[in-house]
């Protein structure tokens, strides 16, 4: 946890997210196929250091 705190603390205020930012915090990203009736999809954010929150 330490580990992702010292690197987001990097990032006061991220007014336009690059590429380079989001290879840095961000693990992979998962996203489900339709499954329920409001076509809406599941999304699933892998943090470094992190996981799944």
């Amino acid at each position: 946890m330490d580990a992702f705190f010292n690197l987001i603390s990097e990032h006061e205020q991220i007014i336009d997210l690059q590429r380079n930012d989001v290879t840095r915090l961000i693990d992979k990203v998962v996203i489900h196929e339709n499954k329920n009736k409001l076509n809406k999809r599941m999304i699933e954010v892998y943090f470094v250091y992190l996981g799944i929150l």
